[in-house]
């Protein structure tokens, strides 16, 4: 009976996998250049809650974290915009690009405006999320997106030891923003460590979640690698719980 409700469980799973569309698209930002953007949604017509996911620096939006991130999401019933940023798509490295990151916040307000264009979307119920350097875009644009829910920021930059603007420089102005937001990051991640953003949130931060799962900046262990898939795991569970209650209908 228990091999019987697993298979079950498997088979309901995979449909619902099956049942979700996908599509790759290029858009063009104001400036000319095209990001590329995968839209995962839920079956069914909507109107959906969407989430615009932004990648890493050198993490792209086909890679585990990102692609099943948006899986979950969708699974959900949520929309998922994923982005790569245009230096990407054009085959520029990301160390060229100046370091204000106006640019990507340009491309994921290009994709935010995608979103809420789209008639299966719900435009009052949409977060910003991403990794890493995805992380830093969507914080930087929630500030000026006051319509936007709040903010999923995933393997976040926090040590002004890998870089000297973080984390102030990076995600400015916590004690100013009080719309929900929610952190994943791993336990041993050198990029940033948990009591640096501690600290940092303690100063100011309103609407804060830190989720600490096992991992570095790619929720992996390298001295027990058998963890791996769990904490990406406990990472889709936590940001999913999270997006779920944060675009609620009503909220």
């Amino acid at each position: 009976m228990k091999t019987l409700a697993m298979a079950l469980a498997a088979t309901l799973s995979l449909a619902a996998v099956a049942a979700q569309a996908q599509e790759a698209i290029r858009v063009p930002t104001p400036r000319g250049l095209p990001v590329e953007v995968i839209i995962d949604k839920p079956a069914g017509k909507g109107p959906f809650p969407a989430v615009i996911l932004g990648s890493g620096s050198g993490y792209d939006m086909r890679r585990p974290i990102l692609a099943k991130t948006a899986q979950a999401l969708a699974a959900q019933g949520i929309a998922v915009y994923r982005i790569d940023w245009a230096y990407r798509v054009a085959g520029t490295p990301f160390a060229k690009e100046p370091r204000d990151k106006k640019a990507q916040i340009e491309d994921m307000r290009t994709v935010l405006r995608l979103a809420r264009q789209d008639p299966q979307v719900d435009p009052s119920r949409i977060a910003l999320a991403g990794k890493s350097l995805g992380s830093v875009v969507a914080w930087q644009l929630l500030r000026v997106t006051p319509e936007v829910k709040g903010a999923i920021l995933l393997t976040p930059v926090c040590d002004p030891k890998e870089d000297a603007e973080a984390p102030a420089g990076f995600y400015p102005d916590l004690g100013a923003e009080t719309r929900p937001r929610l952190w994943v990051m791993g336990d041993v991640d050198p990029v940033c460590p948990v009591p640096v953003l501690e600290r940092y949130i303690a100063q100011g931060g309103r609407g804060d979640r830190i989720a600490v799962i096992s991992g570095d900046h790619s929720y992996k262990s390298p001295l027990h690698p058998e963890r791996d898939e769990r904490a990406l795991d406990l990472a889709l569970d936590l940001t999913s719980d999270f997006a779920l209650t944060l675009l609620a209908p009503g909220r």
